[in-house]
């Protein structure tokens, strides 16, 4: 965000899981390796090679479990199984010396990922997703519709169209199909999501502050359910746990503009009702830096449909746009 302040995180630095993910762990495996290598090499030289380029590949192989640790069993069974050509190549080539096992190990892993992907995603899937990012909800949800009658077990279906039946302001089916994809893939912190947008656009705080909870317990990084939580619990008057919530949003950067720009208003409001004048108004002035979102944000809110908070929204909308008046004249 290059007109954001500079203190402020980029939404592009690592989480605590990404960093755990990308940095520690291997970290610890090639440390773990390191030491086993020179055990071997003091007890053993003339194996070291072969046993160096196995540990290498088991440290591979451990790394891919911990990483998918959070997905289904099946799909976490495919991805450690078409990893093994890799692995294997791997292993042949360090032994050996010799390029073409890794290349060809390799190549077959990708391959396989391509072909596993294609075929575990229905194209129906693809197409209703397609449609309604374009804004056709009518075929989205028809689309949406084939790919549950062709894999019922797809949770990411049922997601789809509960955004679907959102945009098109029927609440009820959009709670019925969040439920099912729950159901289909209740580890899978999205599906929490959905619900809990659901439950905030009926006016239901408590039950979705609980929704966006259970997202977190699966995703503690996710900035985007760190505003809903924190949302939720401002609507419920709850400002000190709400302003933790959006302080940890704004801390971690969001994905859009629009969003840091509410973020940063309710985290402002927030801190006005504990007493934390000062440090609300910072949070106000800093509102300036996304003030370019606003008019995406008036046009978005003319286009949904006419559920219960969005009258809140609408009012929470001209209050931004007045304190981005004050911003401004001040500066």
């Amino acid at each position: 965000m290059n007109n954001a302040p500079s203190s402020r995180r980029s939404r592009h630095s690592l989480t605590r899981r990404e960093l755990t993910a990308s940095f520690v762990v291997p970290t610890v495996l090639f440390l773990a390796i390191w030491v086993a290598g020179i055990l071997v090499y003091v007890i053993a030289p003339e194996r070291f090679l072969t046993a160096v380029s196995l540990l290498i590949a088991l440290g591979l192989f451990l790394f891919l479990i911990y990483y998918t640790r959070h997905a289904r069993f099946f799909t976490r069974l495919a991805a450690i199984l078409l990893a093994v050509p890799a692995l294997v190549g791997i292993t042949i080539s360090l032994t050996s010396g010799n390029t073409p096992p890794l290349a060809i190990g390799v190549s077959l892993t990708i391959l396989l990922l391509v072909i596993q992907r294609f075929l575990e995603t229905p194209l129906s899937y693809r197409r209703a997703y397609r449609a309604f990012v374009q804004g056709d909800y009518d075929l989205a949800l028809e689309l949406a519709g084939r790919a549950i009658a062709l894999r019922p077990d797809f949770g990411e279906s049922f997601q789809l169209r509960a955004l679907i039946h959102m945009a098109n302001g029927n609440l009820a089916r959009a709670h019925q199909d969040a439920q099912m994809a729950i159901a289909q893939s209740p580890e899978q912190p999205p599906a929490h999501s959905v619900l809990g947008q659901v439950h905030l656009a009926q006016g239901e705080y408590e039950a979705a502050a609980v929704t966006f909870d259970q997202a977190l317990a699966y995703d503690p990084d996710n900035a985007i359910y760190h505003y809903y939580y924190g949302l939720c619990h401002y609507r419920l008057g709850h400002y000190q746990l709400a302003a933790e919530a959006l302080h940890t949003a704004v801390h971690r950067g969001l994905p859009r503009r629009d969003f840091e720009l509410l973020a940063l208003f309710y985290l402002a409001c927030n801190l006005e009702q504990l007493g934390r004048t000062a440090d609300a108004e910072e949070r106000f002035n800093q509102m300036v830096y996304f003030k370019d979102s606003l008019a995406d944000l008036q046009v978005q809110y003319d286009h949904l449909p006419n559920y219960h908070h969005l009258a809140q929204m609408k009012l929470d909308l001209t209050t931004v746009t007045e304190r981005l008046k004050i911003v401004d004249s001040i500066q």
